[in-house]
């Protein structure tokens, strides 16, 4: 029996279906196996939710809420809401985690129990997986707090790990805001202390 998940990876699925199959296996292959992985069928009119069904099928980590269609904001914030793991993964359905993601995040805040929120580097790449840049955000506090209340985001949503208490204290995603609602929830994270 495997024991309480750890991590909660939330992905929100809306007509997703060119990219959603290297999305889901780039975390059910991650090399941290402790997880598990709500995936919300956002209302897709494709074929992402039978593409989310065949990987459901053959692992039980996943957990799928199909819904009609209630935009990003609401669907991460309902899935945060069934979750169970400790910390938050995100992932879009349009972006790969590499092999060793939630291994070196899960470490990171398990050593550190000051640290609210992880994010990684990443890289863009094309239509064709070919590398368009590879970028390096901040990691120094006063420099991202900066960067925030000017309005430029260098976090990117889709590599974070987050604590859920914190998320829970600041009452989630703020609903109002149909994008960037991650800019909204770093500037108010960044004036919790722990």
């Amino acid at each position: 029996m495997q024991s309480k998940v750890e991590i909660s990876v939330v992905m929100s699925v809306y007509n997703s279906e060119r990219w959603l199959r290297e999305s889901i296996l780039s975390i059910l292959n991650q090399t941290y196996s402790n997880f598990e992985f709500i995936i919300i069928n956002d209302g897709s009119t494709d074929n992402s939710l039978s593409i989310i069904n065949s990987f459901k099928k053959d692992d039980n980590r996943i957990k799928l809420i199909d819904q009609n269609n209630i935009g990003l904001t609401k669907s991460l914030n309902r899935a945060i809401s069934i979750s169970n793991g400790n910390l938050i993964a995100r992932i879009d359905a349009d972006d790969i985690s590499l092999p060793n993601r939630l291994k070196s995040q899960y470490e990171l805040m398990k050593r550190n129990n000051q640290v609210g929120l992880c994010y990684t580097n990443y890289t863009e790449i094309d239509e064709t997986g070919k590398t368009i840049r590879c970028v390096t955000p901040t990691f120094r506090f006063n420099k991202i707090k900066k960067n925030l209340s000017n309005g430029i985001n260098l976090i990117p949503h889709s590599s974070v790990m987050y604590r859920k208490s914190i998320f829970n204290k600041l009452g989630g995603y703020r609903e109002r805001f149909k994008k960037s609602q991650d800019i909204d929830l770093w500037l108010r994270m960044i004036e919790v202390t722990l």
